[in-house]
């Protein structure tokens, strides 16, 4: 197995995937909040393996909006927007239990459909970016955030480094 060249965008994507079953496990539970939580945090992750791969700052919610409407608007892919809003928005369950299991199930699968594009853009080449003069207003805006480090960050900190143990898959039997 040859490593990647890229271990902490593969790591929150394997991040990603471990909650994205979680989610699923947590509501065949019952547990509406935690699958909510992970439903959010599957995506989040897959969408912080691309940003990873592509060296941009991704520490916060803001900067997550930001990468997925960038990623959208240059793509012309504007359901990646949507599925990543859906998926956002579940987060919220969290903290005020709106949402019931048809709903965070319909949310599971929205996270699914997200990781996986995520998985697919993170397997191209990190694209060559356009000089911000090239660029709109919106997306300038957008790409500068990404590509300077925000003021409030420790440099000693690494969020890499804060990142759950993955589960080894089970065996699959025959």
């Amino acid at each position: 197995m040859t490593p990647t060249l890229y271990p902490k965008s593969q790591r929150h994507a394997d991040v990603g995937k471990q909650l994205l079953h979680q989610a699923q496990e947590e509501l065949d539970k019952g547990d509406l909040i935690q699958a909510s939580e992970k439903v959010w945090g599957a995506s989040a992750h897959a969408l912080k393996s691309v940003a990873e791969k592509w060296g941009w700052h991704h520490q916060s919610h803001f900067r997550l909006r930001a990468a997925v409407s960038y990623i959208a608007h240059t793509r012309a892919r504007n359901d990646l927007r949507l599925l990543f809003g859906y998926v956002e928005n579940r987060h919220q369950n969290y903290y005020e239990v709106e949402w019931d299991a048809d709903e965070i199930q319909v949310g599971i699968d929205a996270a699914r459909t997200f990781t996986d594009e995520m998985d697919k853009i993170r397997a191209e080449a990190v694209p060559a970016f356009p000089s911000l003069d090239e660029l709109p207003n919106p997306q300038r805006r957008r790409l500068r955030m990404l590509t300077t480090r925000p003021r409030h960050r420790d440099v000693a900190i690494d969020d890499f480094e804060f990142l759950p143990p993955i589960e080894p898959e089970p065996p699959q039997s025959l």
